[in-house]
């Protein structure tokens, strides 16, 4: 219960009121009494007020798909080796422009380097560039797809149920379609009699 403490503060003899939380009214006295203070009026306050925002707990989600997992990753995999595959095909074709606009330049004339070698960079730099970065994209949509798998077998460790049951036989079932589709041999786990 609260309690709203009328008191005078008794090393300046300042007059303040607290509100203390306690039992009875003797034991709001004697709080302020510990804390030095003279009390001359106690009365009870109301209820404590409710929070502003009332407090819920964090809602658990259940667990994820893993198919949806699985193919979503499969997908980002995919996606990883044509980006790649499109920057590496970008980067030697512009490596070999670079190559032929010299050689048709400045194959003959070395000391005058300025006058072939600067036209054919600013003709190749872009391209070789794109190329860069696509190359860096395939590489991050790669890790995207582990960390999907990563995230995946996270979930499978945090809610073992939602394969099926606990133990080998139903974790070697889940991961069954996950290892056909990547080329590993699964093995069968016979249960114990």
């Amino acid at each position: 219960m609260r309690w709203l403490i009328e008191a005078a503060d008794s090393k300046t003899g300042m007059e303040t009121e607290i509100t203390v939380e306690a039992r009875t009214e003797a034991d709001a006295e004697r709080l302020a009494r510990y804390n030095g203070l003279l009390v001359w009026k106690v009365s009870r306050v109301g209820p404590r007020p409710a929070p502003l925002v009332p407090y819920r707990g964090p809602e658990v989600a259940g667990p994820p798909q893993y198919a949806q997992v699985l193919r979503s990753a499969a997908w980002v995999r995919r996606l990883s080796i044509v980006v790649s595959a499109v920057g590496w095909v970008g980067f030697v074709t512009a490596l070999g422009v670079f190559s032929f606009l010299c050689m048709r330049e400045g194959w003959d004339n070395w000391k005058a380097w300025r006058a072939w070698l600067v036209p054919a960079t600013v003709a190749t730099w872009l391209w070789a560039a794109a190329a860069a970065c696509c190359v860096t994209a395939g590489a991050v949509l790669r890790m995207m797809g582990a960390v999907a798998l990563a995230i995946r077998d996270v979930a499978r460790n945090t809610w073992p149920e939602a394969v099926g049951g606990l133990g080998k036989e139903a974790d070697s079932a889940a991961r069954a379609p996950h290892d056909a589709a990547s080329g590993n041999v699964a093995t069968a786990v016979a249960p114990a009699a």
